[in-house]
């Protein structure tokens, strides 16, 4: 793309403010972004999510669990990985190095809680 420069414009909203997430996104919409990406809290992402789609602007979204309720989203794509195929390469990484126990610590951006996985491997 000669001759084009890519601006970015982040918007730092409450977490659980979907109607401010909708306003910043009206707003942006205004000064003619080509796309949105966020947010990552599942309470405003619906409220984004149906802007998008109303005024068929593509909305990008990075989260962990992305809802697929209905057919209607056709403006939205999620970069996040599957949660099957984070669940099969991390079992692919067990039987490859043939490790007899496991902890994964994660973090759920949702209620910004960590906690930690533990299992064992039983012969």
């Amino acid at each position: 793309m000669p001759n084009v420069t890519l601006t970015y414009d982040i918007q730092r909203i409450s977490l659980f403010d979907s109607f401010e997430a909708s306003r910043r996104a009206c707003d942006q919409l205004a000064l003619g972004v080509a796309a949105l990406f966020g947010p990552s809290h599942s309470s405003s992402v619906s409220a984004v999510q149906s802007i998008c789609n109303a005024l068929q602007v593509p909305h990008v979204q990075t989260r962990w669990k992305h809802p697929q309720a209905d057919g209607r989203d056709l403006f939205s794509v999620n970069l996040h990985p599957d949660q099957a195929a984070i669940s099969r390469a991390v079992l692919d990484l067990v039987l490859h190095y043939d490790w007899r126990s496991v902890t994964v610590v994660y973090e759920d951006s949702t209620v910004r809680e960590e906690g930690a996985a533990h299992g064992s491997r039983q012969d």
